[in-house]
């Protein structure tokens, strides 16, 4: 579920959950924004604020940008060795990490199993979205504000 909150002094939220119409909105943004991430309801919104002089914040629930990387040659993925889970790419770090248990090892452009170039990343993140947002409002000034960007206590 992706949230959009839009307004000035007071914000309005509008929730795009409803199965079908994130479907349909995201196949109309593929055909209008090719490799944009954005849902095309709340990318409009957002567009339609900006215009007005509004600020907009994007609420996603996932960090890093992608949340799964696969090798399309022997489908080769990084897994967490002691969680089994795949690991989520956080492409400014250069590191793929366990959401879970935290160990994270440095990604490679290569697969880690059979050397091959041909990389997939899959999933959406916030770096991503960050991406996205900066591509389509390159005069809207864009923070993403997550727990790898926040400052740790002490």
């Amino acid at each position: 579920m992706c949230f959009l909150y839009v307004g000035r002094v007071t914000a309005v939220a509008r929730a795009h959950s409803d199965a079908s119409s994130a479907r349909s909105a995201a196949a109309d943004l593929a055909a209008r924004h090719s490799g944009h991430v954005l849902l095309a309801k709340p990318a409009f919104r957002a567009r339609e604020t900006f215009a007005r002089g509004g600020k907009a914040i994007v609420l996603y629930n996932r960090r890093g940008f992608a949340t799964v990387v696969s090798c399309t040659s022997c489908g080769g993925t990084y897994e967490c060795p002691s969680c089994g889970i795949s690991m989520t790419l956080h492409q400014r770090a250069g590191v793929v990490r366990c959401h879970y248990c935290g160990f994270s090892r440095a990604a490679s452009v290569t697969c880690h199993t059979c050397g091959s170039k041909k990389i997939r990343m899959m999933g959406v993140g916030t770096e991503k979205i960050e991406d996205a947002m900066v591509q389509l409002y390159p005069d809207a000034r864009v923070a993403r504000m997550d727990r790898d960007t926040m400052a740790r206590k002490g």
